[in-house]
């Protein structure tokens, strides 16, 4: 988490800033075997150069980008989750539940599809 710890600080507060570092402390401990690092302004996991799962933060929400297959895959469980879901991201609430559950399923699988592939995105 100290990898994300000053990008957080500089642009989040209160109770966004402790969501959003739970979030990607989960993410860490759950994959340790994922680099995490920051490209402009998202924070990322990456294996082997290739992105994993990614976070923006918005306004009113973080949005979550991995795959647009993943999100086929998931689809069911995003919109259950009651999450809005686009191409290849879904976005949570700053007052939503996070679903750690679904998000590792989503992440696990996501990794263990781009285990044969060479490049950063399909």
């Amino acid at each position: 988490m100290k990898h994300f710890d000053t990008f957080l600080k500089n642009l989040l507060t209160g109770e966004k800033l402790e969501k959003m570092a739970e979030l990607l402390e989960h993410v860490e401990k759950s994959f340790p075997q994922l680099k995490a690092k920051v490209s402009g302004l998202h924070p990322m996991f990456v294996d082997k150069g290739i992105e994993i799962v990614g976070f923006t933060i918005f306004d009113d929400f973080i949005l979550v980008t991995t795959d647009a297959k993943m999100i086929e895959r998931f689809q069911g469980s995003i919109e259950k989750a009651g999450y809005m879901h686009e191409r290849a991201s879904f976005r949570i609430g700053w007052d939503d539940t996070i679903r750690f559950d679904l998000l590792d399923d989503i992440i696990k699988a996501n990794w263990q599809d781009k285990q044969v592939q060479t490049r950063f995105w399909r």
